[in-house]
């Protein structure tokens, strides 16, 4: 299923995030249902959020959402409370084509990185364009871009090297690929997308806003989702930068990488 988060065989069991919540709406909803008894009442659930990853801009949104609920009167019982979280923000918050594909291995500094694409363009079918290893990124994207226009091909993807957001030289790196791109065909790239370690927690808000100051993002592409219970990742990392999630990976396999569904996404992140 679409946004299926899988957890690996031998993990110790814990309380899912839901079950959690459940335990927060057992205590709480009847604070919120008192008049006058709502402040304070949400800090559990505060708590919660935070402690998986949704960050704290989207941890007050959702509990800004219950609380203004409450306060209107909307929500006096636990199922109540639990519709409200389940439906009102969460899909809201994350809201084949068959293509020919090239490939661009713009990633010459990582050792095997190019063997490492080429490997995964034969098995999925892709054409493929690499350079040497240390030679200029920006001049393989435009010899990909160009490559590309010339075998007809539907869509061109460059894979770039991983970079820390603390690397300004990277970025500059970044900086020169879009313009190289941006000559060969005006208004490219038509979509830069984001690739980020699921695993790594808050740390991937502040690499993605440090990224997207340098580069305009279009959208996310969040891997490894499979590794981590803390699916709030890509509620906090798309609230960070108002960009829609566009992949998330779910396992090592081509196969794994899923176009995102924010409604079983939310379903799924509640049950692990």
């Amino acid at each position: 299923m679409p946004g299926r988060i899988v957890r690996r065989a031998g993990d110790v069991p814990t309380k899912s995030l839901w079950t959690k919540i459940k335990d927060v709406a057992l205590t709480d909803v009847g604070a919120l249902a008192r008049s006058g008894a709502i402040e304070g009442s949400l800090e559990k659930l505060e708590e919660v959020l935070l402690e998986a990853d949704f960050g704290v801009a989207a941890t007050m949104r959702l509990v800004g959402e219950i609380e203004g609920q409450a306060r209107r009167g909307f929500i006096r019982t636990q199922e109540q409370f639990l519709a409200a979280l389940e439906k009102g923000k969460f899909s809201d918050l994350l809201k084949k084509n068959r293509m020919s594909v090239l490939v661009g291995a713009a990633d010459t500094f990582r050792a095997g990185a190019i063997d490492q694409l080429r490997a995964w363009a034969q098995r999925t079918g892709a054409d493929f364009v690499g350079g040497n290893a240390g030679s200029d990124p920006a001049s393989v994207a435009f010899d990909a871009v160009d490559a590309g226009i010339n075998r007809g091909s539907d869509v061109v993807i460059v894979d770039t090297a991983g970079r820390l957001h603390t690397s300004s030289s990277l970025m500059d790196e970044m900086k020169k690929i879009n313009r190289v791109i941006g000559k060969r065909v005006p208004g490219a790239p038509h979509e830069t997308l984001l690739v980020l370690d699921g695993t790594i927690g808050q740390n991937a808000v502040a690499q993605a806003k440090t990224f997207a100051e340098a580069i305009p993002v279009t959208g996310l592409v969040v891997t490894k989702i499979d590794g981590t219970a803390k699916g709030g990742i890509v509620v906090a990392v798309h609230e960070a930068l108002n960009v829609p999630v566009k992949f998330i990976g779910i396992g090592e396999k081509a196969t794994d990488l899923e176009a995102f569904d924010p409604g079983a996404f939310a379903r799924e992140v509640l049950e692990q």
